[in-house]
């Protein structure tokens, strides 16, 4: 299976790539394009369809674990949904898998 995984530089995004990589294709979806090892690498924005459509080009499932933060982090948040659901449509993906943390106060 070919998998493409968003946020592949954070720390989840890097053990994911590192476990799947042993018996899977692995993309990995940054801003800069960086190659985690184990990934072929797919440079993109969240906030740019096209380039998330053309990550996902190949891919039988999404492993969407990308943590915006800092400058643009609400705009990234806010277009990520339609952007990865652009690409599932596409493709034809049956598989999303959404990685989520959150802070109490």
């Amino acid at each position: 299976m070919r998998v493409l995984i968003t946020g592949v530089t954070s720390p989840m995004g890097r053990l994911l790539a590192a476990r799947l990589s042993r018996s899977e294709q692995v993309v990995g979806l940054s801003r800069r394009g960086e190659r985690v090892p184990g990934t072929s690498a797919a440079e993109g924005d969240l906030r740019d369809t096209a380039s998330v459509i053309a990550a996902a080009a190949g891919c039988q499932a999404v492993l969407h674990c990308a943590v915006p933060a800092g400058p643009g982090a609400e705009g990234t948040l806010a277009a990520a949904p339609g952007a990865l659901l652009a690409a599932i449509e596409r493709e034809g993906l049956r598989r999303l898998v959404v990685l989520s943390a959150g802070a109490g106060w």
